[in-house]
């Protein structure tokens, strides 16, 4: 799902940190204290991009706190994923790895299964665009005074007046 799989992005389980240890259950994590140059931070930051790109690109405020509350869930069960492997998951790990899991579900499924198309461009930023050339090319003067109000016939021209007898 990830650029890389959740073991080899949470190999750095047990790094330092200022002197603290980042792990599943750790508060940083839920702050957002992570450094941004380490590998917890970079794979939070790889799932929200893609959870934005899922939404569109330009995800409303809700979309965006859920694309971040399901960046901190797939850290937490990457530390556990990575830990996994050699048998030092205990009993309330798995059961916190089950709520965290069920939490993720839940919260893409709230996203959304089917990615959203692009939203179009608002007013201000098609306003904020320069005109291409030839879409606001002005009408020929001569042909509105020639038959402005004059039913036009199915050539362009002009109908014949009727005269009424």
């Amino acid at each position: 799902m990830f650029g890389s799989s959740p073991q080899s992005a949470a190999m750095e389980a047990t790094s330092q940190a200022n002197g603290r240890t980042i792990g599943p259950h750790s508060r940083r994590i839920a702050l957002g204290m992570i450094d941004g140059r380490r590998r917890e931070a970079r794979l939070m930051r790889e799932v929200r991009d893609e959870l934005i790109q899922h939404c569109g690109g330009r995800p409303s405020t809700v979309q965006r706190k859920l694309c971040e509350r399901a960046a901190v869930l797939a850290l937490r069960l990457a530390l556990l994923d990575a830990k996994a492997p050699d048998g030092s998951l205990t009993e309330r790990d798995a059961r916190e790895y089950l709520c965290w899991h069920n939490a993720y579900v839940r919260t893409l499924r709230e996203l959304g299964m089917k990615g959203a198309a692009e939203r179009p461009p608002t007013l201000a930023e098609l306003l904020a665009q320069p005109p291409a050339s030839g879409q606001h090319a002005e009408p020929d003067a001569a042909a509105d005074a020639e038959g402005a109000d004059a039913p036009q016939a199915p050539s362009g021209q002009p109908e014949p007046a009727t005269v009424a007898a």
